[in-house]
C-alpha cells in the first residue's frame, strides 16, 4: 500500500515539475522564427498615377506633373515633366529685382547687354563659389511658357532648390523629392537624371558620383550664344 502511495506522489510531482519548467531557448527561437516569417504587407500602388519602367511601377509626385518617360539609355534616366519646378527650380523670380529675396540671394549679379541678330537684350550673370547662372527675362507678352534660366551650372552645397534638392544629397533622398514611390532596384541603375520640360525649352541634368549629387546643369534650346 505504501509503495503505491509513494509511486502516486512521485508521478504527481514529476508531472508538476515538468509543467513549471521554463520554455526552452529552442522553443522561443522557433516561435520567433514563425513570427518573423510572416510576409510584410505592401502598400498598393495606384497605377492610374504611375508609369511602368523596367517592369516596375514608378509614382511621380503630383507637383512634378509628369508627362512621359524619355529615351532612357545607359546610365541616364530621362523624364519629361510639365510642373513649375522644371521651369523655376529656384522659385518664381519675375525680374532682376527679385533676386535679393530669392533662394539665389547669395549670388553676385552683373547685368550684361548682348547684341543678337534680332535686337539687343539684357542678361543677368550670377556667380557664387563655383556655381554660375545666366538669366534672361523675356518681356514679350506673347511668349509661351518658358524658363528664365538661360543656362547654368551648380556645384556648391549651400545652393538650395525650391524643393530642397541640393548638392551632396544622397540618391534615395533625391528620388524622394520627385517620387512618391521609386523601386530600390532602379536607384543603382542610373548616375544621371535629366528632367526635361514638356514644352521644349530647358533641360536639367543631375549628375551623381558615389551615390551623391555632384552637379546640376541647365541648358535651353536657344540658338543664342552667351558666355558666363
Amino acid at each position: 500500500m505504501k509503495y503505491r502511495y509513494f509511486l502516486i506522489l512521485f508521478t504527481f510531482f514529476t508531472i508538476l515539475g515538468a509543467c513549471n519548467q521554463p520554455i526552452s531557448q529552442t522553443s522561443k527561437a522557433s516561435a520567433k522564427k514563425v513570427i518573423n516569417a510572416a510576409p510584410e504587407k505592401k502598400i498598393p500602388i495606384d497605377t492610374s498615377k504611375a508609369f511602368k519602367f523596367n517592369d516596375n511601377w514608378v509614382v511621380p509626385k503630383s507637383s512634378l506633373d509628369f508627362n512621359s518617360l524619355g529615351d532612357s539609355q545607359g546610365d541616364t534616366l530621362k523624364l519629361a515633366v510639365c510642373g513649375d519646378f522644371v521651369y523655376s527650380p529656384f522659385g518664381t523670380i519675375k525680374d532682376s529685382s527679385a533676386f535679393s529675396s530669392s533662394l539665389l540671394k547669395n549670388f553676385s549679379i552683373v547685368t550684361r547687354t548682348e547684341k543678337m541678330d534680332n535686337g539687343t537684350f539684357n542678361f543677368q550673370i550670377l556667380n557664387h563659389g563655383s556655381s554660375k547662372l545666366i538669366f534672361f527675362f523675356d518681356t514679350d507678352p506673347e511668349a509661351s511658357r518658358h524658363s528664365d534660366i538661360f543656362k547654368g551650372e551648380i556645384y556648391d552645397e549651400d545652393v538650395q532648390f525650391v524643393n530642397g534638392i541640393r548638392i551632396g544629397m544622397s540618391f534615395p533622398n533625391f528620388y524622394k523629392t520627385l517620387f512618391d514611390s521609386f523601386p530600390d532596384d532602379l536607384t543603382n541603375n542610373y548616375t544621371v537624371v535629366q528632367i526635361i520640360s514638356c514644352v521644349d525649352d530647358i533641360i536639367q541634368t543631375y549628375d551623381f558620383d558615389a551615390g551623391k549629387l555632384k552637379s546640376v546643369k541647365f541648358i535651353t534650346d536657344s540658338y543664342w550664344k552667351v558666355d558666363y
